[in-house]
């Protein structure tokens, strides 16, 4: 039973990195193609016609495809060192020291190119007449390309593991008929059959039961697929809120065409008229 659940979590976690190694793709051949462009333009505004195309994506285009290259690597990484809110005291001093030598992986291949593209034409290239300062000036940008790299993994995996919570929410919903709701590290499960309404407060939900009230880090549309899988009839009267439809004591037309919804459990509701097909159905 782990081995499968293993299995599962490793699989969520390789389409999370593919989705990243393919977002650096992205990011990096726009970052190139805007850098080429611009400097096409800064060349052709000042009249210097010395460098030709080839140059200029020699010089702004070949350390993207090194930073692609090394993205493998910073994935590999991130699996070995996590940077969590637990462990970022001892990983971040960990991933500034393992700067160093990625940035001059990166820097040593940079010149290599650059040093081969320059002999085959016959010409000589020569990276520095000051060594210590073009490295400290490359390794700025290094630092901020590999952060920005450590980000994008970072985040794609967390995107990745929330999905992986809806839907083990909702399957839990399909089974147990209970609600899976999160807020300031609590988890809360409440029988869905108990909820009354929701109303949406910014990234949160606010969410009224016979019981109580609880505020969840969620959206009306995930906790409405959620009652959905519960086999709750609910549905948005509104905007902003969300009714257990079962719970409706009365609905009626308010003079602007919108309606006023009246619960069980004596509370009012706004429902606005873009919705009110929902409750005629119902």
């Amino acid at each position: 039973m782990f081995d499968r659940q293993w299995k599962r979590e490793r699989d969520v976690e390789a389409q999370a990195d593919w989705r990243s190694f393919w977002a650096i793709v992205i990011i990096t051949a726009g970052y190139a193609v805007v850098n080429i462009t611009s400097r096409m333009t800064e060349l052709e505004r000042s009249g210097n016609t010395a460098l030709g195309l080839a140059d200029i994506l020699i010089f702004e285009g070949g350390s993207g495809f090194i930073f692609i290259a090394l993205t493998p690597v910073l994935i590999w990484l991130t699996r070995l060192i996590p940077l969590t809110a637990d462990t970022w005291r001892w990983a971040l001093p960990a991933y500034v020291a393992l700067s160093v030598p990625l940035s001059g992986a990166h820097i040593v291949v940079m010149v290599w190119i650059r040093k081969a593209a320059f002999a085959i034409r016959g010409e000589f290239y020569r990276f520095s007449d000051n060594l210590p300062r073009d490295i400290f000036y490359e390794y700025r940008k290094d630092l901020l390309s590999l952060a920005l790299i450590v980000m994008v993994i970072q985040v794609s995996r967390e995107l990745a593991l929330r999905r992986r919570e809806a839907a083990a929410a909702r399957e839990d919903a399909r089974r147990d008929k209970r609600l899976t709701l999160k807020c300031g590290g609590r988890t809360i499960w409440m029988a869905a059959e108990d909820l009354i309404a929701a109303k949406a407060a910014g990234n949160y939900v606010e969410i009224k039961t016979e019981t109580g009230e609880h505020l969840a880090r969620t959206t009306l549309g995930a906790l409405e697929r959620q009652l959905d899988e519960a086999g709750i009839r609910a549905a948005r009267v509104h905007r902003s809120y969300l009714v257990n439809l079962d719970k409706i004591l009365e609905a009626a037309p308010t003079g602007s065409g919108d309606l006023s919804i009246r619960m069980k459990d004596g509370s009012e509701i706004p429902g606005s008229r873009r919705f009110r097909e929902k409750l005629d159905a119902a």
